[in-house]
């Protein structure tokens, strides 16, 4: 088993990464997920970071990095967006004008299981954006 620190803003907690683990980075993301009490009402994705002495800087590891014991990682926490200008598919409708097609668009909820800006490797979360019909878009503000 690794112990490994991690430290986000001025936070610091030591995590246990047991030796049977597949990933150790995914494994790590969750469970930072989890131990800074980050809500599950947003979707975050985390990168870890590792000093390097040659670049004398911090440097994102790889995702299939291998935590040695006593190894100290940063913690970049970043939300994952859910990229608005991709229209969710129109519901179908017998005239298909573009005025119901974009009512359509308005009256649906629109879910996302996992943006595309998200790291695939994180289990999936789901994201739920209500609009509301009697708002028009160009006051919808986000």
């Amino acid at each position: 088993m690794a112990m490994v620190l991690i430290s986000y803003l001025e936070r610091k907690k030591v995590f246990k990464v047991p030796n049977n683990i597949e990933n150790d980075i995914a494994y790590l993301k969750s469970e930072v997920l989890e131990g800074f009490d980050f809500g599950t009402n947003v979707n975050l994705d985390v990168t870890f970071q590792k000093y390097d002495e040659e670049w004398e800087d911090f440097v994102d590891v790889a995702r299939d990095f291998k935590v040695a014991n006593k190894d100290r990682l940063k913690a970049v926490v970043t939300p994952c967006l859910i990229d608005m200008s991709q229209p969710a598919s129109p519901t179908p409708s017998t005239s298909g004008s573009t005025l119901e097609v974009h009512k359509a668009r308005q009256s649906r909820f629109l879910v996302s299981h996992q943006p595309p800006a998200c790291d695939k490797s994180m289990p999936p979360r789901l994201s739920l954006l209500l609009l509301n019909v009697d708002t028009p878009l160009n006051f919808l503000i986000m």
